[in-house]
C-alpha cells in the first residue's frame, strides 16, 4: 500500500511545482510587457535625435537635464553658459584627517628614502598580513606562477629591468561639462591622489590650478610637481580633430541609438568624452618630452581616481618596471584568467577555450556600432604605463589609429583604441588582469581598502 500511495505524492508535487514554475512565467511575462516593456529602440533615435537638433538651436536652454541625456550626460560647450556652477571657486582646505590610510608600500626603503624593487615581501609594519592577504601574487618572483592571482601576460624575461626606477606619474583635469556634477567635486576626487609621493605632472585648467598648488604645498610635494596651464582646448592633444569627432558623432549617432548603444552610449554621442580620454596618450608624451624629474618611466593615471581608490603615500609599480613595455590592464572579472593571443585567436582563457573576440577588419566596417564580439572595453583606460621610449612608441601608434577612425567618422573612447593598438602591435605591451591593478598601487578597490586600514 505505501508504495501505491507514494507516486500519487509524487505526481501531487510534481504538478505543484509545475504549476508554480507556470505562474512565475507568467508573472515574467508581464513584467516585461506591462512594467517594463522592451523599448523601441528606433523611435528612441528619432526621439534623441530630434532633442540633439532642437539643443543645437539654442530651443532648450531652460531643460538642461534633457539636453543632457541626448548627449551622455553632458552639457555641450556652446550651452553651458547657463550650466550652474561655472563660476564656482574650488578652494583647498585642509580636511580633518589628512594622514595616509595605508602605509609604504612593499617596495619602498625609507632607511634610503627611495623605491627599491628588490624589497618585494618585506614587512610593511603591523598591516603586512592584511596586505598581502588582499594582493597574494605581487612579489616578483611568484607574480604569474602557478599559484598567482595574477596571470602574466606577454611579458618579457627581463621584468623589472631596473632595481631603482625614477619615474613620473601624468595627470589631467578638463571640465567637459557633466550635467549635474560640480566641477569642484572632481578636484575633492583628486585630493587623495595630490597627496602621494611620486614626481607628479599635472596638465590643469585656470579655475582648478590653484586648488592644485595648494593641495600639494600643503603636502609638501611641490618640489616635486609640474603644473601646466590649459587655458584653451586647442591646447589639448588632439584639439584639432575636435571639430571632426563632433560631425562624426553627428554622423552615426542615430545608427547607435538605434541598436541600443551596444558599443556604449556617452563614447558615441558626446565627442568631447572620448576626446579627452585620448588626450591622455598625448600629455604622457609631453611629459616625457619635457621630462622635468628626469625620469625613466612614465605612467598615467585619471585625475578622479581616488574616487575609487586609496593610496600609499609613495607608488611602487615595480611590476611594470619595463623599458621596452606599455603596461596595461585588461577589464572584468575574469580577466585574471585570460590573456590576448592576437587578432587570430583573440582573448583566451587558460584552459583554451575561447572567449569574445574582436576584430580589426570588423571594428572598422560596423563593429563599433553592432559590437558583435562584445562592447570594445576590455582594456582599462585609467592607469597605464611604462618606459619612455615605450610610451612613445604607444602615443605615435595610438595617434595613427585615432587619425583613422577619425577619417572614417568612427567616435570611440580610449579603450578600445588601446585594444586595437595590442593587436597591431602586441609586442609593444604587458596585458595584465585588472587584479594586478593593486600590486602596482599596493591597495585594492576603497571597498575592501578602507576595511584593511581604517
Amino acid at each position: 500500500m505505501p508504495c501505491a500511495v507514494a507516486p500519487r505524492r509524487l505526481r501531487a508535487r510534481v504538478l505543484q511545482v509545475g504549476c508554480l514554475l507556470a505562474v512565475i512565467v507568467l508573472l515574467a511575462a508581464i513584467y516585461e510587457r506591462i512594467i517594463h516593456p522592451p523599448k523601441d529602440w528606433v523611435a528612441y533615435a528619432d526621439e534623441q535625435l530630434k532633442i540633439r537638433r532642437m539643443a543645437t538651436a539654442g530651443k532648450l536652454a531652460d531643460q538642461p537635464q534633457r539636453v543632457a541625456k541626448a548627449f551622455g550626460g553632458f552639457i555641450p560647450p556652446p550651452l553651458r553658459q547657463a550650466q550652474h556652477g561655472l563660476d564656482q571657486v574650488c578652494e583647498f582646505t585642509p580636511g580633518p584627517k589628512e594622514s595616509f590610510l595605508a602605509p609604504k608600500c612593499r617596495h619602498w626603503d625609507s632607511q634610503k628614502n627611495r623605491l627599491d624593487c628588490a624589497l618585494d615581501g618585506r614587512s610593511l609594519g603591523p598591516h603586512s598580513g592584511f596586505i598581502k592577504k588582499g594582493l597574494a601574487g605581487c612579489e616578483r618572483e611568484s607574480f604569474g606562477g602557478p599559484d598567482s592571482v595574477t596571470v602574466k601576460r606577454q611579458v618579457s624575461p627581463g621584468v623589472p629591468a631596473d632595481r631603482h626606477p625614477k619615474m613620473t606619474f601624468v595627470t589631467a583635469l578638463i571640465d567637459i561639462g557633466r550635467y549635474n556634477r560640480p566641477r569642484c567635486l572632481y578636484l575633492e576626487y583628486m585630493r587623495g591622489l595630490l597627496k602621494v609621493d611620486v614626481n607628479m605632472v599635472i596638465f590643469i585648467e585656470p579655475w582648478a590650478e590653484q586648488f592644485v598648488r595648494d593641495a600639494r604645498e600643503h603636502a609638501g610635494l611641490l618640489a616635486s610637481t609640474q603644473v601646466h596651464v590649459v587655458k584653451s582646448w586647442d591646447e589639448a592633444p588632439f584639439g584639432d580633430m575636435l571639430p571632426e569627432m563632433r560631425a562624426g558623432a553627428e554622423k552615426f549617432f542615430y545608427e547607435h541609438a538605434k541598436h541600443g548603444w551596444r558599443n556604449g552610449l556617452v563614447e558615441h554621442s558626446y565627442a568631447e568624452y572620448p576626446w579627452i580620454n585620448h588626450a591622455k596618450v598625448g600629455w604622457v608624451k609631453r611629459a616625457v618630452e619635457s621630462n622635468a624629474f628626469n625620469s625613466d618611466y612614465f605612467f598615467w593615471i585619471d585625475a578622479g581616481y581616488g574616487r575609487y581608490q586609496n593610496f600609499t603615500q609613495h607608488m611602487c609599480p615595480c611590476l611594470a618596471i619595463n623599458p621596452d613595455k606599455v603596461t596595461v590592464f585588461s577589464h572584468g572579472a575574469t580577466a585574471t584568467a585570460q590573456e590576448y593571443r592576437g587578432p587570430i585567436e583573440g582573448w583566451v582563457t587558460t584552459d583554451g577555450t575561447q572567449t569574445k573576440q574582436h576584430d580589426i577588419a570588423d571594428y572598422f566596417r560596423d563593429g563599433h556600432i553592432l559590437a558583435p564580439g562584445g562592447h570594445w572595453g576590455a582594456l582599462h583606460g585609467g592607469f597605464w604605463g611604462g618606459g619612455k621610449k615605450a610610451v612613445l612608441q604607444l602615443e605615435k601608434l595610438y595617434a595613427h589609429l585615432l587619425e583613422i577612425m577619425t577619417m572614417k567618422g568612427i567616435v570611440d573612447d580610449d579603450q578600445p583604441v588601446l585594444e586595437l593598438s595590442i593587436m597591431v602591435m602586441p609586442e609593444l605591451f604587458q596585458v595584465l588582469g585588472y587584479a594586478a591593478k593593486n600590486c602596482l598601487l599596493e591597495c585594492s578597490e576603497r571597498g575592501s581598502c578602507s576595511k584593511m586600514f581604517l
